[in-house]
């Protein structure tokens, strides 16, 4: 799980989340496997539960707590609430532990 804090707000993200380019994401609380596909947006006023997708380009602006499962696609950010979780990109995932060792260097500490 990761933090993000500014001031007294936090913003807590669970495992297994996928955060793809230009999404733009203010909730606070984003629960286990959610996939945030290009271009969409969250409001801070949202919460993801587990296992959400929001589509490309679409918005959750609402004071809304998004039940497990839920999509939101399409042109009108049409829901439905899917059988199961969104599948992990492994594909994805593996070419990130080969690559990304190889453009990370670590700087030692001087203390």
């Amino acid at each position: 799980m990761g933090k993000l804090e500014d001031g007294d707000k936090t913003m807590n993200i669970g495992d297994q989340n996928v955060i793809e380019v230009g999404a733009v994401v203010h909730a606070r609380e984003i629960g286990n496997n959610n996939v945030l596909h290009v271009q969409c947006e969250v409001s801070s006023n949202s919460c993801l539960s587990n296992g959400c997708s929001i589509g490309v380009r679409c918005k959750l602006l609402a004071k809304e707590t998004l039940p497990e499962r839920t999509v939101i696609y399409g042109k009108w950010n049409e829901r439905r609430i899917a059988h199961d979780n969104p599948p992990v990109p492994q594909g994805q995932l593996e070419v990130l532990r080969r690559l990304l060792p190889s453009y990370h260097y670590l700087q030692k500490s001087k203390a």
